[in-house]
């Protein structure tokens, strides 16, 4: 049906006609009850008389209304034959491009934003099928609204229906039947009529990114038939072709979007999107940029030790993770105010409360604090609702707690939060930094990136924003751009410490020992009461051989507060020193502390394996911390240094066949960390493969691993005297 302005639909008054599709038209409309702007879709009435359509239609609006996503059109309510959408201000994508290709910078942005809505419909079950420009809105802000999810249908098997109506019906040309969607851009094989699944989407949002960046089809043709048959059988033009300065890494994610097979092609969207936020971080830094430490430009950027039986590289794990060092007590009634006053929280303005909150989650690893932050907000959120500010930081609380004392409550919780605080202020550029931080902790990187880079819109300059983004380039491997972010944040807010620790761990990593000390040094000076950067320092100062320095930083840090990473350090120092008693003396006290972590129990067992007397402890604590690690990995079957630690538990276990089937799968992977070589290295000696162990250990030391511990390593024995490892040693002496 039709409807002019001033018609009623229920609560809804009829403002103007605003568009029209195969499933019905379009009108903006007044929310009555809740005075608002929406957009109501209609269905024709010779649909709507249609009781088979009437429910396809319903299908489409329940598809939708389960999403809930920032980049998706929101479904508001439904009725008998409209549904009811949040009214979105902007331009199709469409007629976007009709002015021609895109800066770089906002093609790979917009990309950013649909990949990252679609893979929160994979995830839901449900592909779109008829993604395209025209189906793409951009709002005055430069925000993506995916919407007309007609074609959307959730993954299972079956044909599809010929009587759909809101779809483009083109003869196919090898199936008799109907195909759906939009010739230029949909994959070969939703172009024949094959079953789809999400990859079908990926090619699409291909098509899309290829006329973003270079203002044409990847499949031209005169007609349809002449676009099916290039989709299905020509090759795209390649696009460094059409637009020479498109970088390589986004040219070959275009080619693996669009790759004929969908088994040849990318796989998923977070992929896509982690390129994508990578590239957008690229094109965002200005090449300038250096960091406060004045690092040197020719050190090695690859990954680095993280301790294959000890923690000294392995402890600042927590940094790139969450960085947090905060024990908790039970909540006090009690306010500390940023000048050190205590304010009653039942006295105290809701302003007042966020203030003293914001300076207790600066200072988190105090005990306590996250606590008192978390009650405070709380507080002033019942004096004050809604209060998006309070929202914000009351999400990165939670977040905080949860990244000590792991719970997934405290996440939902924390996205809750985060959502209001968007929901309620979309400029506010905390709100963002919050949404993105819960989104990442539920594994959800790319959408988190997503909400990153609308932060960094707002507030370029944020420094705890950017180190979040160094956190999250960190975590897919991207050293080079979490550097560079970690950089930023430093200096931008010289006197954050967070920003120094996270580019001491990095560095670290990559055996840059020297620039780590400094780094933890100045986070020391910033912070001199946080134990765990004295722990760090103890690292630093161990791969450096200041033996002393490290053992009086792990004494500092256990005066401060007992923790179990110290303890866990203190274990290493001691084992190196061939003090196996007093090693395993300290991995116990680790465990008592923190019982959850394989490396813990991993180092008690590899000291208790040479202490005599301590065998059957020593075969306890692996198969404790083989069943650990296996649960971990059970969750990230991609961390490839946790499966090297496995490889290494197996072969000291003298499970030699399973050890050597777990090294396999770690050589198979591309770029293992110099931990990851150096760990393998060992499996290869343990397992009678001298050869490859030797090559591996080469690997291993020229990645940045210290050749001096290669000669305290027990297991290295009967290796030290061959002739090819005297050779190797004598290079890297020099």
């Amino acid at each position: 049906m039709s409807l002019s302005a001033g018609a009623k639909l229920g609560p809804y008054e009829i403002l103007s006609r605003i568009g029209a599709g195969g499933m019905g038209e379009v009108y903006k409309a007044r929310d009555t009850r809740l005075d608002r702007w929406v957009a109501i879709k209609v269905l024709p009435d010779h649909i709507a008389r249609r009781e088979d359509l009437r429910v396809r239609f319903e299908r489409e609006a329940r598809a939708v209304a389960s999403l809930n996503h920032p980049n998706i059109c929101v479904i508001h309510d439904i009725g008998p034959g409209y549904m009811v959408m949040e009214f979105i201000e902007g331009e199709t994508l469409a007629a976007r491009m009709e002015r021609g290709a895109l800066p770089l910078d906002q093609a790979i942005q917009f990309a950013a934003q649909i990949g990252s809505a679609l893979a929160a419909a994979h995830r839901s079950g449900i592909i779109h099928r008829d993604l395209k420009p025209g189906n793409v809105i951009v709002t005055g802000e430069d925000r993506v609204k995916v919407l007309d999810f007609g074609l959307a249908k959730r993954m299972e098997s079956g044909t599809p229906d010929p009587t759909d109506p809101d779809v483009t019906l083109v003869s196919p040309l090898t199936l008799p039947g109907v195909v759906y969607g939009t010739p230029a851009y949909m994959s070969p094989e939703q172009a024949l009529g094959e079953e789809l699944d999400p990859r079908s989407d990926i090619f699409s949002l291909g098509a899309v990114l290829y006329q973003m960046v270079t203002g044409k089809l990847p499949f031209p043709g005169p007609g349809t038939v002449d676009v099916l048959r290039a989709v299905i059988h020509k090759p795209h033009r390649p696009v460094v072709a059409l637009r020479p300065e498109v970088p390589a890494r986004l040219a070959k994610l275009i080619d693996r979007c669009l790759d004929k097979s969908r088994h040849e092609r990318l796989a998923s969207l977070q992929e896509a999107c982690d390129t994508l936020s990578g590239l957008a971080f690229d094109l965002a830094a200005p090449k300038s940029d250096v960091t406060a430490l004045a690092l040197p430009a020719a050190a090695a950027p690859t990954p680095g030790p993280s301790g294959k039986y000890k923690v000294f590289a392995g402890i600042a794990a927590a940094l790139v993770i969450a960085f947090a060092a905060a024990w908790y007590s039970g909540a006090l009634r009690r306010v500390t105010g940023t000048a050190g006053q205590t304010t009653s929280v039942d006295g105290a303005s809701p302003l007042a409360l966020y203030r003293s909150a914001t300076e207790l989650l600066r200072l988190h690893y105090r005990e306590g604090n996250v606590d008192r932050a978390i009650e405070q907000l709380h507080a002033a959120l019942r004096q004050k609702s809604p209060y998006p500010l309070a929202e914000a930081r009351l999400s990165l609380a939670l977040w905080r707690k949860n990244s000590v004392s792991p719970d997934p409550k405290l996440l939902r919780q924390a996205l809750t939060y985060a959502e209001q605080a968007v929901n309620g202020e979309p400029q506010l550029a905390v709100a963002h930094i919050a949404h993105g931080a819960a989104l990442a902790a539920l594994n959800r990187s790319a959408e988190g990136t997503a909400a990153y880079q609308r932060a960094l819109a707002l507030d370029p300059a944020n420094a705890e924003l950017l180190w979040r983004m160094g956190d999250l380039a960190a975590a897919r491997k991207d050293t080079e751009s979490a550097e560079q972010l970690f950089g930023r944040a430093i200096a931008a807010s010289p006197k954050d410490w967070e920003g120094y620790g996270r580019l001491g761990f990095l560095v670290f990593r990559q055996g840059r020992y020297e620039e780590a000390l400094k780094a933890y040094d100045t986070m020391r000076q910033l912070v001199p009461d946080h134990p765990r950067v004295y722990s760090n320092l103890a690292a630093a100062y161990h791969q450096l051989d200041r033996t002393d320095e490290a053992a009086a930083a792990l004494q500092s840090s256990l005066e401060l507060s007992p923790n179990a990473a110290t303890y866990s350090n203190l274990g290493t120092l001691h084992y190196f020193q061939g003090r196996y008693p007093e090693a395993m003396r300290a991995f116990e006290r680790a465990i008592q502390l923190n019982t959850n972590r394989y490396l813990y129990w991993g180092n008690l067992a590899d000291a208790a394996r040479l202490n005599p007397g301590s065998e059957q402890k020593a075969k306890d604590s692996y198969v404790r911390a083989i069943q650990m690690v296996k649960d971990h990995l059970a969750n990230r079957p991609d961390d490839v240094d946790a499966r090297s630690s496995l490889a290494l538990y197996l072969a000291r276990s003298r499970q030699t066949q399973i050890a050597l089937e777990e090294l396999a799968q770690i050589l198979a992977q591309k770029n293992p960390g110099v931990s990851t070589l150096y760990k393998s290295a060992l499996v290869a000696e343990l397992s009678g493969q001298r050869a490859k162990a030797l090559d591996l250990m080469g690997r291993a030391l020229d990645a940045g691993y210290p050749l001096r511990e290669v000669r305290r390593e027990p297991d290295f024995v009967q290796l030290r005297a061959d002739a090819q490892y005297l050779k190797l040693a004598a290079r890297f002496e020099k």
